[in-house]
C-alpha cells in the first residue's frame, strides 16, 4: 500500500488495520531538517469510518536525535504516543467546506480527492511530540557563562556571580566603606 495516501475506497467497513515501519526518508519532502534527525518510525493502528468521518488512530514510536538547548550535547529522545486524528470529507469542488453544514470543528482534518495523506498525519504527530525546549535531562546545568565548560561534568571554578550593571555603583559604595 502506498503510504502517501490511503484511498477511502480501500477502507473496508470493519476498518483498515495498519502495522507499518516508516523510514525517515519518507518524511524528507515534508521537512528535510527534522526528518534527518528521526530514526525509523513505527505505527500500529487503524483507519476507520465512523458516520461521515474517518479516524486514524494508534501508537506511534520513533527515536529523535536532538541537541540539548542548555549544554549543547546530542541525545536521543524516544517518542511513544497514542493519538487519534479525525478527518471529514470536503464538498466536491469546495475544499475546506464540510459535507454537512454543522461540521465546523477546527480539529477535523480535510479529506481531499478521496484520500488521507498518512505520511503527513504521522509526521505531524511526531512533530507535536518533540519538545520546544530540548533538554538532555530535567536537571541539566548547561554551560558556564564565563568559560563555556559543560557544568554537568563538574564545576569549572569560574566566578559566575553577576551583578546587574545598573547596580554596579552601589557595589562600589560597599567596597569604599570597608
Amino acid at each position: 500500500m502506498n503510504l502517501d495516501k490511503i484511498y477511502l475506497a480501500q477502507i473496508p467497513d470493519e476498518g483498515l488495520i495498519l502495522n507499518l515501519k516508516v523510514p525517515s526518508s519518507d518524511f524528507k519532502d515534508l521537512d528535510s531538517e527534522v526528518s534527518e534527525s528521526l530514526g525509523e518510525t513505527s505505527f500500529k493502528g487503524s483507519v476507520k469510518k465512523v458516520g461521515s468521518r474517518y479516524i486514524v488512530s494508534g501508537r506511534l514510536t520513533s527515536d529523535v536525535t536532538l541537541q540539548c538547548d542548555r549544554c549543547l550535547c546530542v541525545y536521543e529522545l524516544k517518542i511513544s504516543e497514542d493519538f487519534a486524528v479525525y478527518f471529514a470529507l470536503d464538498k466536491p469542488g469546495e475544499p475546506g467546506k464540510r459535507t454537512r453544514a454543522n461540521e465546523t470543528d477546527s480539529e477535523l482534518e480535510d479529506i481531499i480527492h478521496d484520500s488521507i495523506n498518512l505520511n503527513e498525519t504521522l509526521f505531524e504527530q511526531l512533530i507535536l511530540q518533540i519538545p520546544m525546549k530540548a533538554l538532555c535531562s530535567a536537571d541539566c546545568r548547561g554551560l558556564c557563562s564565563e568559560c563555556g565548560a559543560e557544568l554537568n561534568k563538574g564545576e569549572c571554578g569560574c566566578d559566575r556571580t553577576s551583578i546587574d550593571p545598573r547596580l554596579m555603583k552601589l557595589k562600589d559604595l560597599l567596597i569604599s566603606e570597608e
